[in-house]
């Protein structure tokens, strides 16, 4: 199963984003996920390993950008399309499915993580309730283990205690 998310541009909506891709890995382990994402929140995907690709959006700049987008899109031959940014892309890949991209989010769910999440559930066929309670335990944003050692150090550095972090 090959999935496509098409995700924001902003570091802070990518984060609130991020739950949605462990989510989804959670229901389809075997699934490659790809995540179409602007260049400033790419950094924060770049090593993930639950993600077979990672895209920047900017790669597809301009009216001849926007048709190279479509037609890797039908290269790609996704199954899903989880569409965080409303574009036109489930409209171009497989219209019968597009209503799920652009049904709004009911209003009861008023943060931004559990809008996410709900829209994921949605476009990708999940049914039932949309509370966190449903998000996958663990991190939502991965972080490799070189990286767990730098932020150690620097907290040691700057002298905050292990039980104080």
């Amino acid at each position: 199963m090959k999935i496509l998310m098409v995700g924001l541009s902003n570091i802070g909506d990518a984060v609130l984003m991020a739950p949605a891709i462990a989510q989804a890995k959670a229901r389809w382990p075997q699934a490659q996920l790809t995540l179409l994402i602007g260049e400033r929140a790419t950094p924060l995907f770049a090593r993930d390993p639950r993600l077979a690709n990672v895209v920047s959006m900017d790669e597809f700049d301009g009216m001849t950008g926007r048709l190279r987008l479509v037609r890797w899109v039908w290269s790609l031959k996704p199954n899903r399309i989880v569409d965080f940014r409303q574009t036109l892309l489930p409209l171009c890949w497989r219209p019968w499915r597009a209503w799920r991209a652009f049904w709004p989010v009911p209003r009861r769910i008023e943060h931004m993580r559990q809008r996410h999440l709900a829209k994921a559930r949605r476009q990708l066929g999940l049914h039932g309730s949309h509370a966190a309670s449903d998000a996958p335990a663990g991190d939502a944003i991965w972080i490799g283990e070189p990286d767990r050692q730098a932020v150690n150090g620097l907290l040691q550095r700057w002298g905050v205690a292990p039980g104080k972090r």
